[in-house]
């Protein structure tokens, strides 16, 4: 729901090892394939930001202010997240998620397949996607932000914070390099829009 979706969206090749190591590299191979049918024409150019993809003013999802740097995002590293939105109302289960991800070639964005949940993927309930829990990890517990369904309207900040993102060494730069398009709409149980953000985006593996 926060801009951080995005990156952790574009960043979802990057499964905790836990995973199953066949799904991953099948998932990666179908990628470069994808990929593979032309080369982007730059890396780094895209400059993060964000818009409100809302068609109505009534969405109860509202980003008041959003920010990711370094730009371009460098695989290993440090990413420094900045948020704050509103919820006007309480989010229950389920929350029908749908993202459309898409990388650039040549001169325009290419949308990226649903493989293996991770892509251009429609989920009818993110809520049961988050683990469960029984405190939020720092720092959304330092800053009293809900990381589970249901989430209580109520305005969050996130302030300036450092995040280490995986390593990204087992992942083709062809997959990593590159200017990304995300867009996330979410739907509530009785099927009204409850908000939709979308964001661009450059990775870069070191």
């Amino acid at each position: 729901m926060r801009v951080t979706v995005v990156v952790l969206l574009c960043c979802g090749l990057l499964l905790p090892a836990s995973s199953k190591i066949a799904t991953r590299q099948e998932t990666i191979s179908q990628l470069i394939q994808l990929f593979s049918l032309g080369q982007p024409v730059s890396e780094g150019a895209a400059n993060f930001r964000w818009d409100n993809c809302s068609s109505t003013t009534a969405a109860a999802v509202k980003i008041i202010n959003g920010s990711i740097t370094p730009d371009p995002i460098t695989l290993p590293g440090t990413i420094t997240v900045y948020a704050a939105l509103t919820l006007t109302e309480t989010l229950h289960s389920p929350l029908k998620g749908e993202v459309t991800l898409e990388k650039k070639l040549l001169s325009t964005y290419v949308k990226i397949p649903c493989i293996d949940n991770i892509g251009s993927c429609t989920y009818d309930d993110l809520c049961a996607l988050i683990p469960k829990t029984t405190e939020c990890p720092p720092p959304l517990s330092t800053y009293h932000i809900p990381c589970q369904c249901p989430f209580p309207a109520g305005t969050y900040y996130l302030p300036p914070t450092k995040i280490q993102l995986p390593d990204a060494s087992g992942i083709p730069s062809i997959i990593t390099n590159g200017d990304y398009h995300g867009k996330v709409k979410l739907t509530d149980a009785a099927g009204h829009a409850v908000g939709c953000y979308e964001a661009y985006l450059s990775l870069k593996k070191d």
